[in-house]
């Protein structure tokens, strides 16, 4: 079968549970009355808000997504700069650490050489140039401390790799959950409705959900009482789809990390870009699988061979400026130094 094929497929896949799950949840909140009124007999069914986000969701188009990351805690402070592209499912993540004056820079990747991560649907695929020689393959399930996940629950869910539109709202276990409408609020100027799940472990999960605006996930927490709130704002009219701003906050350790959209672009990505191919990776870059244990082969700049390929160090095109630079400098002093003892030699 062909990847045109999966991908349309997909995508008409994903365009009818979209519209499944949104008239499902209008019908369910057209049949009770929705007014500010704290009665419960007024509470819309919370199955139909949480499918309304999901529907919601699930209807984000590929996009191109660039973020800044800005991490604020008691040990150390740091900027980031992350650039996200997906596809459905797939997603393909690009991300390095600016300067920050005065405050500890870590080192790890340049603009010029960010970290890379892929998720093509099957599996995960991580490259460090900073930190590592070789590539790693990894299950979604074998998570580590890249930022891979589904950028479609940015705002609505945790950075675990495996969530997704069809798993982040309890759909396959909703039935052994302890699920409601807890009443009618305003956060940010918007009305929305609270919904509490009631998870295994006795910590509730609450949704601040507002229906009348694409059933936009405005606040969630963890906890009670919570231990962990994010709040979300949606200010970019061009694109509604996700918050523009995201304030993740950890109450009992006094951290918080600010996510800032930066861009935001619908794009259509050809399917090489969720290949190996497509990372564009050194020539002789290892290629090392987690899931078998074992070393792939080297990447030849086409595939993986088996045969080993020297690896391609050659320097970035930051590195290639600052040598360029340094080498002026360098022979404009010598000129300088020499003009001056031609000077002081003549009567």
């Amino acid at each position: 079968m062909s990847s045109r094929t999966w991908q349309q497929r997909q995508l008409v896949t994903s365009l009818l549970l979209a519209l499944s799950l949104y008239l499902s949840c209008k019908t369910q909140l057209q049949a009770q009355a929705q007014t500010s009124e704290d009665t419960s007999n007024n509470y819309p069914d919370p199955i139909a808000l949480l499918d309304g986000v999901v529907a919601d969701r699930v209807a984000i188009p590929p996009s191109s997504l660039k973020w800044e990351v800005v991490r604020l805690n008691n040990v150390l402070n740091y900027k980031k700069i992350v650039r996200v592209d997906f596809d459905q499912d797939r997603r393909r993540y690009y991300y390095y650490y600016p300067e920050n004056p005065g405050k500890p820079i870590l080192p790890d990747a340049t603009e010029d050489t960010p970290d890379q991560g892929l998720y093509d649907g099957q599996k995960i695929i991580i490259y460090d140039p900073s930190e590592m020689l070789f590539a790693e393959v990894r299950h979604i399930t074998d998570q580590n401390h890249y930022l891979l996940f589904d950028p479609r629950l940015f705002g609505a869910s945790d950075e675990g790799w495996s969530n997704n539109v069809a798993t982040f709202m309890f759909q396959t276990h909703r039935n052994n959950l302890d699920i409601k409408t807890m009443g009618y609020e305003r956060i940010n100027n918007r009305n929305v409705w609270h919904v509490q799940i009631m998870v295994d472990d006795g910590q509730p999960i609450d949704y601040w959900i507002d229906p009348e605006h694409n059933f936009q996930v405005i606040r969630y927490s963890h906890g009670d009482p919570p231990w962990r709130i994010v709040t979300s704002f949606y200010e970019n009219e061009q694109y509604p789809w996700l918050p523009s701003q995201v304030i993740d906050e950890y109450v009992k350790g006094g951290s918080k990390t600010v996510f800032t959209l930066l861009e935001a672009d619908e794009k259509n990505f050809p399917a090489s870009h969720w290949t190996l191919e497509g990372m564009d990776l050194p020539r002789g870059t290892e290629i090392y699988s987690h899931l078998e244990s074992k070393s792939l082969g080297y990447w030849d700049g086409e595939k993986i061979s088996k045969e080993f390929v020297p690896r391609d160090r050659k320097p970035s095109r930051k590195t290639q400026w600052t040598f360029i630079l340094s080498l002026a400098v360098l022979i404009t002093v010598i000129f300088w130094i020499g003009m001056l003892k031609k000077q002081k030699k003549q009567p």
